[in-house]
């Protein structure tokens, strides 16, 4: 009776030891499956590619800003130089065509009409360069019923009288406007053509004949000579 008591104990004790290591045998078994799912994933998961031409660090980003290229310089203004540039805008007093700008006196020789462009009077004749063909060249015949005259022309290649002349011309022709002063004043149409002689370097002789449709046709050749000015 004694020994069914102890054997009784025995295996009651038994059963306690199993039961209490039963759920950390469990806790162990979850935790080793658990690490085997996680080391599945990681080696199944592709690894990541290595770009060496990608950097995202802000280091990256600052080297690669800096190696930009700078604003590069307009091409066509290092084509153009300065000099050649100001040739396509209008600067006043210019020299066209190898000839300066200039003011001066001349005599006006009427041909026909009534005003005094029409009339043999005194004049006063200018030219002002505008570009390297084109000029203004504003002038006045001075007398009864002055007259006004406001043509723009457009100024010729040199040419040179013989092939031995040292001496070149440089011809010129173009339109503009005339108005006469006086009783009747009338203001139109201008044409003008004639040629510019350099003398020297400082004075210029300029022969050229002024058509102006006003009340009647008016007609006038004027001979002088103008003194060079340079640009301004």
């Amino acid at each position: 009776m004694k020994f069914d008591r102890i054997s009784a104990l025995l295996t009651l004790t038994c059963f306690a030891v199993i039961a209490q290591s039963l759920p950390a045998r469990a806790d162990s078994v979850d935790a080793i499956a658990f690490e085997e799912q996680a080391i599945s994933v990681q080696d199944l998961a592709p690894a990541p590619i290595q770009d060496p031409g990608v950097r995202t660090s802000a280091t990256a980003l600052f080297e690669n800003t800096a190696a930009l290229p700078q604003t590069e310089v307009d091409e066509t203004a290092a084509e153009f130089p300065d000099n050649q540039v100001a040739q396509f805008g209008v600067t006043p007093g210019t020299a066209t065509r190898g000839v300066a700008s200039y003011v001066g006196v001349a005599g006006n020789i009427g041909l026909s009409g009534r005003t005094a462009l029409g009339r043999t009077n005194f004049a006063v004749i200018s030219k002002i360069g505008l570009t390297p063909t084109f000029s203004a060249r504003p002038s006045v015949a001075i007398g009864n019923r002055t007259t006004f005259m406001l043509p723009v022309t457009y100024d010729f290649q040199p040419a040179q009288f013989t092939e031995d002349a040292p001496v070149s011309f440089v011809p010129y022709g173009g339109a503009g406007v005339a108005f006469s002063t006086g009783s009747g004043s009338r203001a139109g149409l201008l044409l003008t053509g004639g040629v510019d002689v350099p003398i020297g370097q400082n004075f210029t002789a300029t022969a050229g004949t002024n058509v102006a449709f006003l009340r009647r046709t008016e007609i006038g050749l004027m001979i002088g000579v103008g003194y060079n000015f340079p640009g301004f």
